[in-house]
């Protein structure tokens, strides 16, 4: 019997790296559910912030992605309503996800289609938490215009919308007025747990923590730079600080605070980090630290508890009561001093405590990767109906 097939289109896919989550829950999700699906994928043909295409990848034709699925990588001559919505319709896929509320190169093209009656089949919205209120904080105005038109048009009747955790789900019932029978609630398929993640000395008085994001306003670096100024001066602190700088402005901003910080904490900023390099920049670090606004999901965290490391987070992401787990911390914004506290606190520790507290954030992780009934809500999330 053959498969039914399934479309994604998300503007970023592998290889690409630079914008962060969204490629790893596509990426992740494809390598899932190839054997039980004919899936296609229609992405760009670059990066993320870049101006040339991926090297040796054939631009606007059907290719095969490692045999797991056909994708085809469109110029940006080609990201149009025309052409994206012709290859939505011609995919006749028993499902067509879509990996954006917001992006008019992809998703509003497929809407578009399916309004005008030339996709009948299932259609399924991913948000990937661009609804959350730490998301909609920027360009708030046009965001909420595009919401307002989009619900006023009719586009969004009969959709299904994804949704990884309670907090995602309420926000697009309220933003977007659907009901909540049509959202569905699935974590997005993690990155598997570290077999034998590589152990990394630690000494009290001392810590390496690793902030490995995109650097924008939302994901709150200017806020952890902030709390570092207050970092008493018998603890040495190395930050090191991966991810591609979206925002210039905020760089800016970021840069006059890293040069005003004391000098027993120490900033080296690596720029973007392929994949293949994630873990093992995890693993020479004894924490990972992100005070983000808001997150639906948040990879980097779950790979960072997946290679045995303690995380120190805000309380805004699915990943909550960690003190209790001893993996780590999740804290309000609202509070930042608790901030500086559990930065001390991890620094604080020996080898012994923190061998501890590394077997627990694993331990943690281990917890979440339960793959098989994941992969059974997203059969179910994706059947043809």
């Amino acid at each position: 019997m053959s498969k039914p097939r399934l479309l994604v289109l998300t503007e970023w896919f592998l290889p690409g790296y630079r914008a962060g989550g969204p490629i790893r829950s596509t990426g992740n999700l494809v390598a899932a559910l190839h054997t039980e699906f004919d899936i296609s994928v229609v992405t760009s043909d670059r990066d993320l912030g870049m101006s040339r295409p991926y090297a040796d990848i054939p631009a606007n034709e059907w290719t095969s992605h490692g045999g797991t699925a056909r994708i085809m990588y469109l110029s940006p001559d080609r990201q149009t309503l025309g052409t994206v919505g012709r290859l939505a319709s011609e995919a006749d896929a028993e499902c067509v996800y879509l990996n954006s509320m917001f992006s008019t190169r992809f998703s509003l093209p497929a809407l578009l289609a399916r309004w005008r009656g030339r996709i009948g089949k299932r259609m399924v919205v991913a948000p990937r938490g661009e609804l959350l209120p730490g998301a909609l904080r920027y360009k708030t105005m046009k965001k909420t215009g595009f919401l307002s038109l989009l619900r006023a048009s009719g586009v969004l009747h009969g959709l299904h919308f994804h949704a990884t955790d309670a907090q995602e789900r309420e926000s697009i019932v309220s933003r977007l007025g659907v009901p909540p029978v049509r959202v569905t609630t699935l974590a997005n398929v993690p990155e598997p747990v570290a077999a034998d993640p590589r152990p990394v000395e630690k000494s009290a008085d001392a810590v390496r923590l690793l902030f490995l994001s995109r650097v924008s306003p939302k994901k709150n670096l200017a806020f952890l730079l902030e709390r570092l100024r207050e970092v008493p001066a018998t603890v040495g602190v190395t930050l090191t600080i991966g991810g591609p700088q979206e925002d210039v402005a905020y760089w800016d901003r970021c840069s006059r605070l890293m040069h005003g910080l004391p000098k027993h904490v120490r900033v080296e900023a690596i720029g973007a980090v392929s994949h293949e390099q994630v873990r093992p920049l995890i693993e020479r670090h004894h924490a990972f630290v992100l005070p983000t606004f808001g997150e639906n999901y948040g990879h980097s965290i779950v790979e960072a508890l997946g290679t045995g490391r303690p995380v120190i987070i805000s309380d805004r992401t699915p990943w909550r009561n960690l003190v209790v787990q001893g993996a780590g911390w999740d804290l309000p914004l609202e509070e930042p001093a608790e901030f500086t506290r559990a930065i001390v606190a991890v620094a604080r520790l020996d080898q012994t405590g923190f061998d501890r507290m590394a077997r627990a954030a694993l331990a943690y992780a281990g917890r979440l990767a339960d793959t098989d009934a994941l992969k059974s809500g997203y059969r179910a999330l994706f059947a043809p109906r």
